[in-house]
């Protein structure tokens, strides 16, 4: 982290650390002796004389996303935060700023991407879901609501049990209690399950365990609805 030490009477800048040198570019004797104001990197922030004086009554501040100007004209983002304390009978702030710019690039990436991931399952058209340890439904996308005509709403609120016919629910729990295990059925499942309205549904499902870290939290998987299909099969077979 860079760190200032202030006076905590005047502003005045009593050292500086070469880190704080080096992230901003300016030297040590552009730092010393300058209140925080009249430095480059602070100069246009003008809520600093605002700040300095909650400082000296809260004796403490912090911002989670700064901007500063280093001295070669470049923007990064820090994260400040002061605290007064004692030293001896003389009360100084301490500054730690911290540079934040490829922290919020990665922020900015992850929305991103997690953007692009909600837009690739709500526009499947398989249904794919995600299921807790306790059989709690977490997510489902819309595929999964038009299969079976529950709301996101309706589905959140139930359990993977409740759409499970009773005389489906040992051989359904076998299963799920491998993948539970961290073992991946590499081949899709045929599965029953009820829909709102009561009627049946045939689906192939591919899951898989759900981990947080290295422990496993649930399941997840990609259903299709093969209902026609079996269907099919079926009156193929009476024919």
């Amino acid at each position: 982290d860079g760190i200032l030490i202030l006076d905590a009477k005047t502003g005045m800048i009593e050292d500086v650390n070469p880190y704080l040198m080096k992230m901003l570019g300016y030297t040590r004797e552009e730092f010393v002796k300058k209140k925080l104001w009249e430095v480059g990197a602070f100069r246009d922030i003008e809520a600093s004389k605002d700040a300095f004086e909650a400082l000296q009554v809260d004796q403490y501040i912090r911002y989670e996303d700064l901007p500063l100007k280093t001295k070669d004209g470049r923007l990064i983002q820090v994260e400040f935060v002061s605290n007064v304390y004692l030293v001896g009978d003389e009360k100084v702030i301490q500054c730690n700023i911290r540079d934040i710019t490829e922290h919020r690039r990665v922020i900015v990436a992850l929305r991103e991407n997690e953007k692009k991931y909600h837009n690739l399952v709500s526009q499947s058209p398989d249904g794919i879901f995600i299921i807790e340890l306790s059989g709690n439904i977490l997510t489902v996308n819309n595929a999964m609501c038009k299969e079976l005509g529950f709301s996101e709403e309706e589905f959140l609120s139930m359990n993977i049990w409740d759409i499970i016919p009773a005389h489906y629910l040992d051989q359904y729990r076998k299963r799920l209690t491998k993948i539970l295990e961290g073992k991946s059925l590499e081949e899709p499942a045929e599965y029953t399950v009820l829909g709102k309205n009561g009627k049946t549904h045939y689906v192939e499902v591919l899951s898989a365990p759900r981990y947080s870290g290295e422990d496993i939290v649930g399941f997840q998987g990609i259903a299709r609805d093969i209902t026609a299909r079996k269907r099919a099969e079926t009156k193929i077979r009476r024919q």
